[in-house]
């Protein structure tokens, strides 16, 4: 479940999506479906947005260039993603986000060597959870901060 306090913020800050059909279409098109907290966040996220923690920068599901979709599929493409995987982030020096949809994890996953490890099913998730990933992302642990902290 995603926290109230993430929606409240996001709201804050305009980046939650007013019409949620194109997004929609877009998850439910996926070739693997993601779990319940990844389709509520991206189901109602319009990004980009960034956080201050972990410095990447989370993309939309499918507005903008490069989204959720577009960059899943070029690494798709040009590196043999599997379906189960969608890239999630930004490129930041030479390593993105990668979310699995089979199992709700997320894998901070670098070109050096990260990715083949990640192809393998070598390396292990960062998060086991997509809330644990949002909690850490915008900073939602942290009790004295009304928001937690994010950019737009």
């Amino acid at each position: 479940m995603i926290p109230s306090r993430l929606y409240n913020y996001l709201a804050e800050w305009n980046c939650l999506r007013e019409d949620t059909e194109e997004s929609k279409k877009a998850i439910t098109a996926l070739p693997v479906p993601p779990k319940p907290d990844f389709v509520a966040f991206f189901e109602r996220f319009h990004g980009p947005a960034g956080g201050d923690v972990l410095g990447y920068q989370i993309l939309d599901i499918i507005d903008d260039d490069p989204s959720v979709i577009t960059s899943t599929q070029q690494l798709r493409e040009r590196f043999g993603l599997p379906f189960n995987y969608l890239v999630i982030s930004d490129l930041l020096a030479n390593a993105l986000l990668i979310y699995d949809c089979s199992i709700n994890a997320v894998y901070d996953v670098d070109f050096e060597g990260g990715f083949d490890k990640l192809l393998q099913n070598l390396l292990p998730p960062r998060w086991t959870s997509f809330a644990d990933f949002l909690s850490e992302y915008f900073d939602l642990q942290d009790t004295d901060s009304p928001h937690g902290r994010i950019s737009p």
